[in-house]
């Protein structure tokens, strides 16, 4: 599990979230996006792990969900085709085909954003808080 953090383009909140299972940590490692919802409005957001590490949409920039599912599965399939080996192949394909299936998985005026994560400050002095 990797835990990220956020500010959901919609409603501006900070928001940490745990990204789970193999696939998506591997996802977000490669600089591809990975779709997560703001849990106090659903919003959804392509997080990334680099501005613009992915050529979707500038960070910030709301596009229409089914276009950005679209245009990470095309992504994916650039990678494969780029890949030398047979396991990194696999795997983009199998994201290729995620990206698809959550194209045709939902309302396709939906709109999302690109959110670009931020890295957790760890400090080793305890903080008091109010």
């Amino acid at each position: 599990m990797v835990m990220v953090s956020f500010k959901c383009p919609t409603c501006h909140i900070d928001i940490i979230s745990p990204i789970q299972g193999a696939d998506e940590i591997y996802a977000f490692a490669s600089n591809l996006p990975v779709l997560m919802r703001c849990w106090v409005c659903e919003a959804p957001a392509l997080v990334v792990h680099r501005a613009n590490s992915c050529g979707l949409a500038p960070e910030g920039r709301s596009r229409k969900l089914l276009d950005m599912c679209l245009r990470a599965a095309a992504l994916c399939r650039r990678r494969a085709v780029e890949s030398q080996n047979r396991d990194p192949q696999d795997f983009f394909l199998r994201m290729e085909r995620d990206w698809l299936a959550r194209a045709r998985g939902h309302d396709l005026s939906q709109e999302a954003v690109v959110a670009r994560s931020v890295r957790l400050g760890i400090t080793s002095e305890p903080r008091q808080i109010a």
